[in-house]
């Protein structure tokens, strides 16, 4: 199955999602959330994402330094596609546990 197609099925009307390391927004397409809340640390990508997807709040940061910034439960689903890999591995596993705390639901 194609990975984005898991947050599509993971995502509901009302729902806040998360996208870590989002790339250019491929996920996001087919996407109908309350909220979107888009990070990548490269702006360039940012910049495409808020002309494909209006209403999603695009977000120039580094995953790791966004996540410390949200409450407990401040997210329904979080996404991180193509983006773990290419972490160091102590980055990647703070990034998970941050990940887990600010999503109510499913990562």
């Amino acid at each position: 199955m194609n990975p984005y197609g898991y947050v599509k099925d993971a995502t509901l009307g009302d729902d806040r999602l998360l996208s870590l390391c989002a790339g250019v927004g491929f996920e996001l397409n087919g996407i109908g959330c309350k909220e979107i809340v888009a990070v990548d640390i490269y702006q360039p990508h940012i910049d495409k994402i808020k002309i494909e997807y209006p209403s999603v709040v695009g977000v120039c940061s580094d995953a790791l330094k966004y996540l410390k910034t949200q409450e407990d439960n401040s997210f329904d689903v979080v996404s991180l596609i193509d983006g773990l890999e290419h972490m160091p591995k102590k980055v990647g596993l703070k990034v998970l546990a941050e990940c887990v705390r600010v999503c109510s639901r499913e990562v």
